[in-house]
């Protein structure tokens, strides 16, 4: 890697937020291809495979029923004479997903008496293969049937069983049954490295550094697979110094590194976001071992930089794996043509996509979900919709993560009832909708004013057993805290949470309009219903993230009493003690106790992302500002780039801003360039300017609620601001009566906010 590259990489480093995982509740819909054993060659070693036994088993692959495995092993007993034979035929069944055929294996070879020297590894071969595709269960019963006919009790089998508890994330089962190995047989060095792997897998570090002094203490020295199993370990938790100690250690101990040590720690770096510490180490393994990056090295790196965003570093470590004369792997083309397709750059994803084909790797789903899912988010749907006949054509069938991303692109384009009639082709595609594809619909239909289809959506989830999300309950909460739920009924097929029937959604430029429509009972309803789909969450299990405590801060502006918001607020107690001590604390006024947690917080939001750290603070400063606490919702300033200024012109953004933060904003600048007048004693620019969008020229026709709240704000000060020219969405003024407005001691008690309850 170049220097270059390497402190483009340090320079870009993550840094995750301490806030707990629970509160962020990030989504993740990156689409991700993983190896899969299922199809691929046997790299056992030993003799070479006699052609018989390879005529055989494809035959055995092919027999369309497990009971016929007997009558099909019986044909090449006689063939099956070398310690290899058997484990070869079971190890192929494995890798060809037939988990049933694996286990009638067994109860053919435990009826051989000839064969009886070969049991204890063909049933280690079988537990193994069993493990490798997930059926832990089935490894269990064949080791208790092995033991129970005598034999299986020795440290191979016990380690495969091991390993397969391992692969199934079955950490307690693992460590359980190697503590019960201990009375029949002295573990060794292999039993040891299969428990610590598991606990890798598991994501128990503590307990394979314990495993690993026991293994000490006994005497035995640990090997290279040791080392690379506990920095896998050390990585998944997240303790890169470990890591790091752990691979000094090797050296110290004189055991070499291999390309799989420099490979395990980058992919715990890359695992962790820890981009510039695989960077690092990339740059210096040729230097220390002589080791040069591999296709792997290469493509965990580009896969860790793509999975954080940072796609032009991923690029040009492509350039570099080409320049090196590395060929890419398919999984390294798939997340290039992801990349690329992001970025937009669909002629290069394509080109790409041209070269795996040349390089010997067929077009996967993968590959057509990365690009159908790119499409989609751009509202390139006429080319989505012809990518995705090629894709049947070609006879890759699509999957539910073909159709989600489609659908969830429909729907955020506001093109319901295109994602509607997908949907009936997921059905008639014979696939399963999960709680994913279901909350993204439900979503839509209380975003587009459909909601007897959101009912009959979870209605219908309910009939199938599908638990609604936290994504499912956010689409519910957003929809009362904009007051769009009118009437209740409950349903009694939704037996996860009451839900109020919909019989009105009203469009968002219409709501201040229609809101003397809403009986104050209706809203206290409403009020009591988001509370309680809140306190189903939690009898649910599910975890609430920062969008639903948006959506609850919503609710609260609507509330018509501090008391009811308040007791709304309630239920984030149970979640979350200091989302809610913040925002209960600047609502009842406790700004001097609760600033110093608000501020942190504030700060953590920002990790989370623009937009969400947004749509926490529009939210909070609309209930502030509704119920009076105007000084709380001024001096948060979390809009750092809301206005700038020059010689010609000062100029205010509140294009993105909730009606509640756009007026605490509209203060804050007043007061700073009432400030400016004072402080400098000169004259201002000639134009002063307010952008409030939904002018003209913005995306969405219409007036918005922002800019009737500012435009009815200014009128009420008196002020000289009025719509410039055409441009509704601009309120403009010259700078000499700004100045003359500003200085006049009448506007002097308008700007002056102070809160109705106050410590």
């Amino acid at each position: 890697m170049t220097a270059t590259a390497a402190a483009a990489a340090a320079s870009t480093a993550a840094r995750p937020p301490s806030l707990g995982s629970d509160f962020c509740g990030r989504k993740s819909t990156r689409l991700v291809s993983k190896l899969s054993h299922l199809g691929r060659p046997s790299s056992a070693p030993g003799k070479p495979i006699k052609p018989v036994l390879s005529s055989a088993v494809k035959h055995m692959i092919k027999s369309p029923s497990p009971s016929l495995m007997p009558a099909l092993l019986d044909q090449v007993s006689a063939h099956l004479l070398g310690p290899d034979d058997l484990p070869f035929i079971v190890r192929e069944l494995g890798h060809s997903g037939q988990w049933e055929k694996v286990v009638k294996s067994f109860d053919w070879m435990v009826l051989q008496q000839n064969l009886r020297s070969q049991w204890d590894k063909v049933t280690s071969t079988i537990i193994s293969s069993l493990g490798r595709l997930g059926r832990s269960d089935w490894a269990q019963l064949i080791f208790d049937r092995a033991v129970g006919a005598g034999f299986g009790n020795n440290v191979f089998v016990y380690s495969s069983l091991i390993c397969a508890y391992g692969r199934s994330g079955k950490l307690a089962k693992a460590v359980e049954i190697f503590e019960a190995m201990k009375v029949v047989c002295k573990p060794n060095l292999v039993v040891y490295n299969a428990v610590i792997d598991a606990c890798s897998k598991g994501g128990d570090y503590p307990t394979a550094l314990r495993i690993f002094r026991e293994m000490l203490e006994q005497g035995m020295s640990p090997d290279r697979i040791t080392f690379n199993t506990l920095i896998s370990a050390a990585g998944r938790a997240n303790r890169w110094e470990e890591c790091d100690r752990i691979f000094a250690e090797m050296e110290e101990r004189g055991i070499a590194r291999d390309d799989v040590t420099y490979n395990t720690l980058i992919a715990t770096y890359c695992r962790g976001g820890q981009m510039h510490l695989g960077a690092a180490l990339m740059e210096t393994m040729a230097k220390s071992s002589g080791i040069e990056p591999s296709v792997i090295t290469y493509s965990t790196m580009i896969d860790g930089y793509a999975k954080l965003g940072l796609a032009h570093e991923a690029i040009a470590l492509f350039q570099e794996m080409r320049n090196q004369n590395v060929e890419p792997d398919g999984i390294c083309y798939n997340t290039m043509v992801d990349i690329h397709a992001r970025l937009g750059n669909f002629d290069e994803a394509h080109s790409i996509r041209r070269a795996m084909e040349e390089a010997g790797f067929a077009k996967d789903i993968v590959t057509y979900n990365a690009l159908l899912d790119s499409y989609g988010k751009q509202g390139k749907f006429r080319e989505a919709m012809s990518l995705l006949e090629e894709m049947k054509q070609r006879g890759a069938s699509p999957n539910i993560l073909t159709y989600s991303a489609l659908i969830d692109a429909y729907c955020k384009h506001g093109f319901h009832r295109d994602a509607m009639a997908l949907f009936q082709d997921v059905k008639k595609a014979g696939l399963q909708p999960d709680v994913v594809l279901y909350s993204t619909l439900v979503d839509g239909c209380c975003k587009n004013g459909s909601p007897d289809e959101a009912l009959a959506l979870l209605e219908e989830m309910a009939d199938n057993g599908i638990r609604p999300n936290v994504i499912t309950y956010n689409s519910l909460l957003d929809a009362y805290g904009r007051q769009c739920l009118m009437v209740r009924k409950t349903f009694p097929k939704l037996r996860f949470f009451l839900l109020p029937r919909v019989t009105m959604l009203l469009k968002p430029s219409m709501q201040d309009d229609q809101q003397s429509l809403v009986d104050p009972k209706q809203k206290q309803a409403l009020v009591l219903a988001a509370a309680r789909v809140f306190r189903e969450m939690a009898k649910n299990g599910v975890k609430p993230n920062v969008v639903t405590f948006s959506s609850i801060l919503n609710a609260c502006s609507h509330c018509a009493s501090v008391e009811d918001a308040s007791n709304l607020l309630e239920a984030m107690r149970v979640f979350d003690g200091r989302v809610y001590g913040v925002t209960h604390g600047l609502l009842m006024g406790f700004r001097i106790r609760v600033w110093r947690d608000a501020e942190t917080l504030f700060n953590e939001l920002t990790t989370l992302g623009h937009n969400t750290a947004v749509a926490f603070y529009n939210a909070l400063t609309d209930v502030l500002w509704h119920f009076e606490q105007a000084q709380a919702a001024k001096d948060r300033h979390v809009w750092d780039k809301a206005w700038w200024h020059s010689e010609q012109q000062f100029f205010l953004d509140l294009h993105f801003m909730s009606v509640g933060s756009a007026q605490a904003m509209l203060h804050l600048w007043l007061l700073y360039i009432r400030k400016f007048l004072c402080q400098r004693r000169s004259v201002l620019p000639k134009y002063m300017s307010i952008l409030t969008g939904w002018g003209k020229h913005s995306k969405v026709p219409g007036e918005s609620a922002v800019k009737r709240a500012v435009e009815a704000h200014l009128l009420e000060m008196n002020s000289p601001f009025h719509v410039w020219g055409n441009n509704e969405g601009r309120l403009v003024c010259a700078g000499y009566q700004v100045q003359g407005w500003l200085m006049d001691t009448r506007t002097q008690r308008h700007l002056r906010l102070c809160d109705v309850r106050g410590d």
